[in-house]
């Protein structure tokens, strides 16, 4: 990663609507009241990552800030010769709206899984950059405090599909049922299914003697 990554782009001819990636829209890279003069630089490995972040959550993505000029960013209190200025770094979050949004720590494992080297968790947003090597720092106040990192994000696992059992395997087996219900017991002829053993309602609850009445979608027991 590095500067062989950043590309130049013209807002003033481009306009705030060109797609850099498929949900990534130029305006939103572009730095606050830019007016579109002066080139605006976009880490395309940057946008590239947020963009897979996108994908595996699932969710919109809310970019806050990605380049900032040296002016813009001193107005907004960033460090000197922050990656901000070289429009390698973002700060977002993920959701609908912002009361419904990924939990931070759940964006920051995220941005662990895709790569990024820089990650910084904030109060409702996560810093993400493409500096080389790897930093990890939370903001809860004032001060920066350096973490060991965070888990690696893990894709939800779906669960796996019930077998289809083949009817035309189904083995006939006499089954000897017990019924609590009065202590009787009964012998019906069930069939072995994939190993579990089912036994027909009627047959049971006449074996018991019962009547079965069927009406519509509902069964009577008498």
């Amino acid at each position: 990663m590095g500067k062989a990554d950043i590309v130049f782009y013209s807002l003033a001819k481009l306009g705030a609507s060109y797609k850099i990636m498929a949900n990534i829209t130029l305006g939103e890279l572009a730095s606050k009241g830019s007016d579109g003069s002066e080139p605006t630089p976009v880490d395309m490995v940057l946008a590239a990552k947020i963009q897979q972040m996108r994908d595996l959550l699932g969710k919109p993505v809310h970019i806050n800030s990605v380049y900032r000029t040296v002016k813009h960013n001193a107005s907004v209190g960033g460090v000197a010769g922050s990656y901000h200025t070289q429009g390698m770094a973002a700060d977002i979050w993920f959701g609908d709206t912002f009361a419904d949004r990924i939990p931070d720590e759940e964006a920051a494992q995220c941005a662990e899984y895709v790569g990024f080297g820089g990650i910084g968790l904030y109060p409702g947003r996560i810093h993400v950059d493409t500096r080389p090597g790897r930093y990890r720092y939370r903001k809860p106040g004032k001060d920066y405090i350096t973490v060991a990192g965070f888990p690696g994000y893990a894709l939800p696992v779906a669960p796996e599909p019930e077998p289809v059992v083949d009817p035309a395997t189904a083995e006939s087996v006499p089954v000897e049922l017990l019924c609590r219900c009065g202590g009787l017991i009964a012998t019906v002829e069930g069939i072995r299914l994939d190993g579990s053993i089912y036994a027909p309602v009627r047959q049971l609850c006449e074996s018991l003697g019962h009547t079965v009445e069927w009406t519509g979608d509902k069964v009577i027991v008498k």
